[in-house]
C-alpha cells in the first residue's frame, strides 16, 4: 500500500511554505517506514533533511513545528516501523496514525481517525488565545485515562488523541506508544505552555499491573529540555520510579555532540522529575543525563524562536533498552 497521497493529505501544513516543495516529500518518506529496509540504525542523512526546516516560515506563529516534532522517527530502526502484522479494514488514517505510535504489531478493524488527524495533524485552525496552546497540549499530550492489562490495551485518551474505543488484542508495542509525542527539546519563547503543568504529564489513571513500561511513559511524555516561565514540575512526584536505568544506557552507534544551551535551566526540571539515586544534579550539567537519551544537533528554528538545540536522532537502541529494562512498580499518584 502506498500512503504517499494519503500522508501529504494528512500531513497538509496550511501555514508551511516549503520551498520547491521538498519538505512535503521528504516528509511523506520519513513516514512511510512500511517498506522500508535499513542495514544499520542510522537516519541521520533523512532525518537531518526532514527535521532541518529551514525553510519555513510560519504566518502568525501557528504550531506547525509542533506538528512535525511529534512525527519525526528519530533513528527508529526500520523493524520498529514495518507493520507485518498491520490489519486495517475501511481505514484512511490508521497507518499514518500507527506509524506516529510506532504501533508494531496494531490490529484495528473499523476505527476512523479522521477527527483525530483533523485535530492532531492540523494545525491551521488551532488559535492560542492568550498564548496558551491548551488545545495543542492536550490533544496530542494529555493521555488522561491510559489503561493496559497485561497484553490487552483498552486506550481512552479522551482529550488526547480521542481515540474512541480503541482496542488492540494483539498489541506488542508496550514501550512504542508514547514515543511519538516526544517533544524532548523544545523551547518556545512566544507560546507560553502553562498547560503543560506536571498534572498533564501525570497519568492519574495510569494502571500498569504487569507490562512495567512506566518508565518510558514518564520518559517520553516529560519535555527534557523545555524551558517555559509557567512550566513547574514542582508537584511531580514519582515515589516508587527510580530512573537509574535511564543513567546506565549504553548506546555504542549513539555518538553525542556538544551540547550547548545557553539560558535552558535543567536543574529544576530534571531533579524534580528523575528521583534516581545514581543522579547528582550539580549546577546545571545534565550533560550526561542528555546525551543518554538525546542527540541535539544544530538545528535552529528562526520564526519559532528554536534556540535550544533541537533533538534529530533517537536511537533505536535506547528505546530497546529501555523495553528491556524498565520493569519497575507502578507509578503511585502523588
Amino acid at each position: 500500500m502506498h500512503f504517499s497521497v494519503l500522508l501529504c493529505t494528512s500531513l497538509y501544513f496550511s501555514a508551511l511554505h516549503c520551498t520547491s516543495l521538498y519538505f512535503t516529500l521528504l516528509l511523506c518518506t520519513s513516514l512511510y517506514f512500511s517498506a522500508l529496509h535499513c542495514t544499520s540504525l542510522h537516519f541521520t542523512v533523512l532525518l537531518g533533511i526532514v527535521l532541518h526546516f529551514s525553510a519555513i516560515h510560519c504566518t502568525s506563529r501557528h504550531c506547525t513545528a509542533l506538528l512535525c516534532t511529534s512525527l519525526y522517527f528519530s533513528a527508529l530502526h526500520c523493524t520498529s516501523l514495518y507493520f507485518s502484522a498491520l490489519h486495517c479494514t475501511s481505514l484512511h488514517f490508521t497507518v499514518l496514525l500507527c506509524t506516529s505510535l510506532y504501533f508494531s504489531a496494531l490490529h484495528c478493524t473499523s476505527l476512523h481517525f479522521t477527527v483525530l488527524l483533523g485535530i492532531v495533524l492540523h494545525f491551521s485552525t488551532l488559535h492560542c488565545t492568550t498564548r496558551h496552546c491548551t488545545a495543542l497540549l492536550y490533544t496530542s499530550l494529555y493521555y488522561s485515562a491510559l489503561y493496559c492489562t497485561s497484553l490487552h490495551f483498552t486506550i481512552l485518551l479522551c482529550t488526547s488523541l480521542y481515540f474512541y474505543t480503541l482496542h488492540c488484542t494483539s498489541l506488542l508495542c508496550t514501550t512504542l506508544l508514547c514515543t511519538s509525542q516526544y517533544f524532548s527539546a523544545l523551547h518556545c519563547t512566544s507560546l507560553h505552555f502553562s498547560a503543560l503543568h506536571c498534572t498533564s504529564l501525570y497519568f492519574s489513571a495510569l494502571h500498569c499491573t504487569s507490562l512495567h513500561f512506566t518508565v518510558l511513559l514518564y520518559t517520553s511524555l516529560y519535555f527534557s529540555t523545555l524551558h517555559c516561565t509557567f512550566l513547574h514540575f514542582s508537584t511531580l512526584h514519582c515515589t516508587s520510579l527510580h530512573f537509574t536505568v535511564l543513567l546506565t544506557l549504553h548506546c555504542t552507534s549513539l555518538h553525542f555532540v556538544v551540547l550547548r544551551c545557553t539560558y535552558l535551566h535543567f536543574t529544576e526540571l530534571f531533579c524534580t522529575l528523575l528521583h534516581s539515586s545514581a543522579h547528582h544534579c550539580t549546577s546545571l550539567h545534565i550533560t550526561a543525563l542528555l546525551c543518554t537519551l538525546l542527540y541535539f544537533s544544530a538545528l535552529h528554528f528562526t520564526f519559532l524562536h528554536f534556540t535550544a538545540l533541537f533533538c534529530t536522532q533517537l536511537i533505536s537502541s535506547v528505546l530497546s533498552r529501555i523495553l528491556l529494562n524498565s520493569i519497575f512498580p507502578s507509578c503511585t499518584e502523588p
